[in-house]
């Protein structure tokens, strides 16, 4: 009889059980507050002893970023449940040499700070293999997103602190064998500005925003364990309505407050 084909085989189709990420990131920050005025454009660029503010961190600081996915059922026998998993992560910025404007001279002044994020969601990716060159997937991604920026005590700069609910589209695309382009997009439609926020700028605030990441990540390994790099550029926007403020402050404002940065760590997948 004649021999049997040999059968050839791709790289796996479908997901790790468990992915695991140690980044180091480099993040700039702006923040603004802007009375009177419904979008921030609309207000005049900031004097010494003017209301409106500008805030940003006069250089990109250091951080370490931790990720892990978890997918329990990867090695199940029915395909359309092993994109099923769990995420979650943190952002850790401890050390932040910063300044704010003097509001009375509009010079610098130092000061501290600190950035921290976390977040946990549940996952769902449908996994589609490209012959050799490797496999991608599409999925989406939902749960919970918390930002918070301490600083010193100051007259001028509020200590930031949100937090919300969140779904992202998440997708992939091989490359080349062991190479993939990854990116995703978030929307938090309810994340309003923290205590510290509101009781300065207005008791009744809401707010909300989003955030993205487009990047590329290598994959080395055997067929049960890889290791790999990955290198990404990240952003978060988010924006503040204030109204019904007391004392000396107007009856409504803006305030917007973006983050952007880059990562580069190591993965590891099993």
């Amino acid at each position: 009889p004649e021999p049997r084909a040999r059968e050839r085989s791709g790289p796996a189709v479908g997901p790790p059980i468990v992915d695991f990420s140690l980044s180091f990131t480099l993040t700039w920050r702006k923040y603004r507050w802007c009375p009177e005025v419904d979008d921030c454009e609309q207000a005049s660029p900031p004097t010494a002893g003017s209301a409106p503010l500008r805030y940003t961190t006069d250089a990109p600081y250091g951080g370490v970023l931790l990720k892990v996915d978890l997918f329990p059922l990867a090695r199940n026998s029915t395909a359309g449940v092993r994109g099923l998993g769990l995420g979650g992560g943190a952002n850790f910025s401890p050390f932040i040499a910063t300044a704010y404007p003097d509001p009375s001279t509009g010079e610098p002044v130092d000061a501290a700070s600190s950035q921290n994020r976390y977040w946990f969601e549940a996952i769902y990716r449908y996994y589609f293999g490209l012959g050799e060159v490797g496999s991608g997937w599409i999925g989406l991604r939902a749960g919970y997103t918390a930002y918070k920026f301490s600083i010193d005590e100051n007259p001028i700069v509020p200590e930031s602190d949100r937090g919300g609910f969140f779904a992202t589209l998440d997708a992939a695309l091989p490359v080349q064998r062991f190479l993939r382009i990854e990116a995703r997009g978030s929307l938090v439609p309810v994340a309003s500005p923290g205590e510290k926020e509101i009781a300065r700028y207005g008791a009744n605030a809401s707010g909300g925003g989003f955030s993205g990441a487009v990047g590329l990540t290598s994959d080395l390994g055997h067929p049960e364990w890889h290791l790999g790099l990955g290198a990404f550029f990240e952003f978060a926007h988010f924006g503040d309505r204030y109204v019904n403020y007391e004392g000396e402050h107007p009856e409504f404002g803006r305030s917007l407050e973006d983050y952007m940065g880059v990562s580069l760590g190591l993965k590891a997948m099993y």
